[in-house]
């Protein structure tokens, strides 16, 4: 536990782990420069092969192909894709694998050095094979024949890429020979053209598409007999044509027929309205008459003036309203009235004949009859063909489902056939490409392998490893600090547990001989015990250890000579009776851990301290102390923290001093 606050604290880290940080520096120094001579170098071949469009890298068949509007192309798809798929297939590693078994065989390394790792690999390698024998042995591991193996290994070696949009496939084999490299690619794009072409080639579609052809002629013919069959039934070229002929010929008949019955309708309605008309109209009219004034009515008009000219005569005797006046007041009234009874005119001959308005609407009513009677005829003639038209159209209709499924057989046969023929042609050119090993696959450039080793890089190596190896310990420090519990100084004591640290004492080189750092310590322990109580009322205090080796015993002896030439009197055991002022009991309770007792001992006193060691005692040892403590007496008063190191040497410090005061 070390709190960082300076530049002096890292330094601090480096002195303090610096042993673990040597070794760990050594460790990978020397594993970078044996890795960099002694790890199995790699070689590099490269080769690039061209993919042109063709039929073998269609994105379908030529059936499917020939056909768009039932299937439409992914436009998406990446036909290099299936030839890296074609590459890198176990079934071709694993062909490859038994000639590369034989070149192994062969193969003899070139110079001492090269001879040297060959021999190491081998010994390695016949220890891995004895291993995973026993792992077999054990069903552990599954039983794999030695050429799997090394199929394996070919294709976790072995990549194929290519950019977006570009159709140059890159080979690239890692192998651990530079020749061995070249020759395994090569016979690697090699194998892959002979089982691209076995695999892809269409030997027999050529007979297949012959069959094809002749299966198709010969149902083309049986369609074609069965619809003339069926065209023969209908009298007809064909459905449709038969079916909107007789329909033309509905509509046109029924278009008639409507025309006759609206004519027959308003027949109808003006026989009865001319029926209605001859009721209301006299069947003779008069031609010509003679007229005469009415004698009657022009005797009353005679008689009436004479009574108003002798009412007039009297109304110059008598008054409005005398007898005599009314009187003949109402003689006058009735006479009028007589008058306006009788007609003014009178009819003395007249000549009849018959009305010639009547006898037009009977003519008419005749013409209309006839009229009626011929358009039922025609209405009941044109009921009966429509009724054939309709049988004839059922029977065609009935056969209709019938003919456009031989129809639409006939030319899919057709279409079929069409395509069959082209086919057979592009077989007939397909089987002789591949009996010409011709395939739209090009070597741009054939497999080469280069000289250079690609791994492992020994002067990159060497010239990394010191830095590396530094960076290794560099992290081991950094890993020391986070893991380690060791208590090195006081800092974080007090923040952590809650517990005040009452003095940090230093490392003595020579017990015999004290420090001036190491008698400040005391003081300041003696501080916190306070002289004036100590004169005053006396004191007790037990000093326990969190473990043992933490020197309790000579700081307590130590303090009890400082209590001396302080004039106090200390006592080992805190008596029976009450302190007397000036005396103070100094008792050591020994280890927490080992001694069972030191609760005990430290029941009756007044303050009770924790002694521990600086990079020996962890936070769990103290924690646990301090719980213990706790738990027991309620509190614990200090923590001691004995033999504190300065790690940094003080000739290290006096450079960084000078460094910074020129600075």
């Amino acid at each position: 536990m070390i709190e960082i606050r300076s530049f002096r604290d890292l330094l601090r880290l480096f002195f303090i782990f610096r042993r673990e940080a040597r070794t760990a520096f050594l460790v990978t120094l020397v594993i970078v420069v044996l890795g960099a001579f002694l790890l199995p170098s790699k070689y590099e071949a490269n080769a690039r092969l061209l993919v042109k469009p063709g039929r073998d890298n269609s994105t379908m068949p030529i059936e499917v192909s020939n056909r768009q509007a039932l299937i439409s192309p992914s436009t998406q798809r990446d036909p290099v894709v299936d030839e890296e798929k074609l590459l890198t297939g176990k079934g071709l590693a694993r062909l490859l694998a038994r000639d590369v078994l034989a070149e192994l065989d062969k193969y003899e390394p070139e110079g001492t050095w090269e001879a040297f790792k060959y021999k190491l690999k081998q010994v390695a390698g016949s220890a891995k094979e004895g291993v995973r024998n026993l792992l077999v042995l054990a069903q552990i591991l599954e039983p794999k024949p030695v050429e799997e193996r090394l199929a394996e290994r070919l294709l976790k070696g072995f990549t194929v890429s290519h950019d977006t949009g570009s159709n140059v496939m890159e080979l690239r084999l890692v192998w651990g020979n530079p020749r061995l490299a070249g020759y395994i690619l090569e016979r690697w794009v090699d194998l892959y053209l002979e089982e691209r072409t076995r695999s892809l080639g269409r030997t027999s579609l050529q007979g297949f598409y012959e069959r094809e052809l002749a299966r198709q002629d010969e149902h083309i013919k049986q369609l074609k007999a069965q619809l003339q069959e069926h065209y023969r039934g209908i009298n007809s070229a064909g459905v449709r044509e038969r079916i909107e002929h007789l329909m033309d010929q509905t509509h046109r008949l029924r278009d008639l027929r409507m025309e006759k019955t609206n004519e027959m309708a308003g027949l109808t309605r003006l026989i009865a309205e001319a029926t209605n008309q001859i009721g209301q109209h006299p069947g003779e009219v008069v031609v010509e008459r003679e007229l005469s004034l009415n004698p009657t009515q022009l005797d009353l008009k005679l008689k009436l003036n004479r009574l108003q000219e002798e009412r007039t005569a009297m109304l110059r005797t008598y008054l409005e309203d005398a007898p005599q006046i009314r009187r003949l007041d109402e003689s006058i009234a009735s006479m009028r009235k007589l008058v306006a009874g009788e007609a003014e005119r009178l009819e003395r001959s007249q000549n009849r004949a018959p009305n010639s308005l009547v006898v037009n609407i009977r003519q008419e009513m005749l013409d209309a009859g006839l009229r009626l009677e011929r358009l039922k005829q025609e209405v009941e003639d044109i009921d009966q063909q429509l009724q054939t038209l309709a049988e004839e159209r059922n029977a065609t209709l009935a056969k209709e489902p019938e003919i456009t499924r031989l129809a639409m057989q006939l030319e899919t046969a057709e279409k079929s056939y069409v395509l069959y023929s082209d086919s057979l042609e592009q077989a007939r050119i397909d089987k002789a490409l591949d009996d010409s090993l011709i395939s739209n696959i090009s070597i741009v450039e054939r497999a080469n392998s280069s000289a250079g080793r690609i791994f492992p890089k020994t002067l990159v190596l060497l010239l990394l490893a010191v830095p590396f190896a530094a960076s290794c310990g560099l992290l081991t420090i950094y890993l020391c600090y986070l893991i380690d519990q060791r208590i090195h100084d006081g800092s974080k004591l007090e923040e952590r547990f809650g517990v005040p640290v009452w003095g940090v004492l230093p490392e003595l080189d020579n017990p015999q001989r004290s420090s001036a750092v190491f008698e400040a310590g005391l003081y300041r322990i003696l501080s916190m015990l306070s002289l004036q109580q100590l004169r005053e009322q006396g004191g007790s205090l037990a000093v326990a250890s969190a473990h043992a080796g933490t020197g309790s015993r000579f700081v307590i002896e130590r303090l009890k000579e400082l209590l001396k030439t302080q004039g106090l009197e200390v006592l080992d055991e805190v008596p029976r009776g009450q302190l007397q002022p000036g005396q103070i009991a100094v008792v050591d309770a020994g280890s927490l851990v080992e001694n069972p007792e030191a609760l005990l001992v430290m029941n009756n006193v007044q303050k009770r301290v924790v002694m521990i060691r600086a990079r020996r005692t962890t936070v769990p040892m103290l924690g646990n102390a301090l719980s213990v403590l706790s738990t027991a007496f309620g509190k614990v008063d200090g923590v001691v923290l004995n033999g504190r190191q300065y790690e940094v040497p003080a000739s290290v410090l006096k450079r960084f001093e000078g460094a910074r005061g020129s600075v």
